[in-house]
């Protein structure tokens, strides 16, 4: 053995007498030990877990603190600008809203009055009534109806018992009315304004147009002796009383001379197309089925009804209807319901009274007693 072997025996033999005694069970030492280094490692996930778990509930509680509390669904919530606090009558006298102005006044028109009824404007706030012209009658012997109106003119339709239909006009920047015809009519008549046109109708002998300025009436050849509503430039043959069983509406667009039938027939007088949608409520009000006028975009709204014949989508969009269930204080929920999007939105709460329906605009007596008026070019 050479030198280094033997220093480094003795260096050996010396590190081994002083070392501690091996455990009796080597084995069971050593798994002891690795439990505990692996419980150690166990204990400090799952302090970084709970940790983690903290923090997650922490920003969730705050994210969901930072979030709004509902979604506005009610008419005055969602389009303040667009509605209108009216009087509940004028002079005494009970009115319809006939439109809203561009300069934000008001047209209406009295009803059922004793002595007289009239045409006028009301500020947008309500106040300010200014009478454009006034007729006198005894009690509900004279009407206004069909009021329209487009940036020039107004026309509207004079009916007494015993004489011929007057069609009246007027120019807003003149505000003097003029008599521009006399007509019979058949069970559905309508007025429209193309421009300085005015189309009326229809008579016995079909639908005229005369100038707003006043003139010679034209008769629409080939519009005799049909039962047609004007959405102008279409005629829709509207009555189903006059049409024959299980026929489906028609529709004729005198511009283009296009014709259109409907995709299903009308069940009940009640039921009504327009151009875009027919709207079906049968004779029991409800439920309210509406769809397109080529069979499209079928929607029943179960859950709401209406008292109104003949009502399809004002602006081709917006239907007012009730909810079906009555409020315990005796209140209905009126809605607008938006068939282009089958979203209903709440107007409020009526008592049995009157709900006014024009081109563009509803008004209706709110559980407050007061008369609200929704202006539908305003709202999107």
């Amino acid at each position: 053995m050479s030198d280094v072997d033997d220093v480094l025996q003795r260096t050996l033999n010396r590190a081994a007498e002083a070392a501690p005694p091996p455990p009796a069970d080597l084995y069971r030492t050593v798994t002891r030990r690795y439990a505990r280094r692996r419980s150690g490692a166990m204990v400090a996930a799952v302090a970084v877990f709970a940790l983690l778990v903290g923090i997650v509930g922490v920003l969730k509680v705050t994210r969901e603190d930072t979030l709004p509390v509902a979604t506005p669904n009610t008419v005055e919530a969602l389009w303040p600008d667009a509605l209108s606090l009216l009087p509940r009558t004028i002079e005494g006298r009970d009115y319809l809203v006939d439109a809203v102005l561009a300069n934000g006044r008001i047209l209406v028109h009295t009803v059922q009055a004793d002595d007289e009824v009239a045409i006028g404007l009301l500020d947008s706030d309500g106040g300010n009534w200014t009478v454009l012209t006034r007729w006198e009658t005894r009690k509900d012997s004279l009407q206004i109806s069909d009021v329209v109106t487009n940036a020039t003119w107004a026309a509207w339709r004079i009916q007494q018992p015993g004489k011929l239909d007057e069609i009246f006009t007027l120019r807003w920047d003149e505000q003097i009315p003029r008599k521009v015809a006399e007509t019979g009519s058949l069970g559905t008549f309508s007025i429209a304004l193309d421009g300085d046109t005015v189309i009326y109708g229809p008579s016995n002998s079909g639908v005229r147009t005369v100038p707003a300025t006043g003139g010679t009436p034209t008769l629409l050849p080939g519009t005799g002796g049909r039962y047609y509503r004007l959405y102008w430039p279409w005629l829709l043959l509207s009555d189903v009383t006059h049409q024959p069983k299980d026929a489906a509406p028609e529709i004729w667009n005198l511009r283009t001379d296009e014709r259109r039938t409907a995709f299903a027939a009308l069940a009940s007088w009640r039921d009504a197309c327009s151009p875009v949608w027919c709207v079906a409520v049968g004779d029991d009000d409800y439920p309210v089925r509406v769809m397109r006028f080529d069979g499209t975009d079928g929607q029943v709204w179960q859950g709401h009804w209406t008292n109104y014949a003949g009502l399809t989508p004002l602006l081709d969009r917006y239907l007012p209807l009730y909810r079906q269930a009555q409020q315990p204080d005796g209140s209905r929920i009126l809605d607008l319901v938006d068939v282009e999007s089958h979203r209903a939105v709440e107007f409020g709460r009526t008592k049995g009274e009157f709900i006014g329906i024009g081109a563009a605009t509803v008004d209706w007596v709110g559980a407050d007693g007061k008369r609200h008026l929704l202006d539908l070019r305003r709202i999107g």
